[in-house]
């Protein structure tokens, strides 16, 4: 039996992205105090952030993809 690398990669981004979900949306009846209360929506920023960097600049993710290809 062979494994192919996209379904791969598709269950294992599938996964990461739940977890993601599932770590920001969390428990929201026991929250922490007021400056790690912000933490959860300080993350999901840094995520959306680096989502739209890949997005908008190509070259950079082309680099980046090259690089971690090499090592």
């Amino acid at each position: 039996m062979t494994l192919t690398f996209a379904p791969l990669l598709a269950f294992g981004l599938a996964g990461t992205g739940a977890l993601r979900l599932y770590m920001l949306s969390g428990d929201k009846r026991r929250l922490p105090a007021f400056p790690c209360s912000l933490l959860p929506y300080l993350v999901g920023g840094w995520l959306v952030l680096g989502l739209a960097v890949a997005a908008a600049m190509p070259q950079l993710r082309r680099r980046v993809s090259e690089g971690l290809a090499r090592s």
